[in-house]
């Protein structure tokens, strides 16, 4: 065993952070999500796999008379059409100009559980974006340590056996 040099505990630090969350090195290099036009929300929620989430932002007015701006993710359920989709969770939509509005969202509906509520604004919807595993930075990670512990290893004292 040998003492560790500075530059030798900030690498180990690394190393370690890296190993516990190599999602953050990764959200630096790959956007986590691509931000899509509503006006492709039929087309999206065509594609989205059965079971899953359209993730959406939206704006509106709420109750109170507060403008109110948010994140939601509306369950689509099994596979079908876009259109189909959406009209199962409750939503229909019509576009103005180049906005997407929330026309109709049926009372008791999976969309309006969602927060999402009539002549409410769709802005943009948000899918998660194509990129490779974040387990990928463990080999940096990991050819760090083991650099840290060759130099470790040339700097530790031989022992040298004293024989009577």
């Amino acid at each position: 065993m040998t003492r560790n040099r500075i530059w030798e505990t900030l690498a180990l630090l690394l190393v370690a952070f890296t190993l516990f969350r190599p999602g953050f090195w990764w959200d630096l290099i790959y956007e986590p999500i691509n931000v899509v036009p509503a006006s492709r929300i039929v087309e999206m929620a065509e594609k989205v796999p059965p079971e899953g989430d359209l993730r959406m932002q939206i704006a509106g007015e709420n109750i109170d008379g507060d403008y109110v701006k948010k994140t939601i993710r509306l369950p689509l359920g099994v596979a079908a059409p876009g259109a189909q989709r959406l009209s199962n969770i409750g939503l229909e939509t019509r576009i103005e100009e180049d906005r997407v509005i929330a026309d109709n969202v049926m009372f008791g509906s999976v969309a309006q559980q969602a927060g999402l509520d009539f002549d409410w604004e769709i802005l943009n919807l948000q899918v998660a974006a194509d990129r490779p595993p974040k387990q990928l930075m463990f080999i940096p990670a990991l050819l760090l340590l083991g650099f840290v512990a060759l130099m470790q290893r040339r700097r530790r004292p031989s022992v040298v056996s004293q024989t009577a």
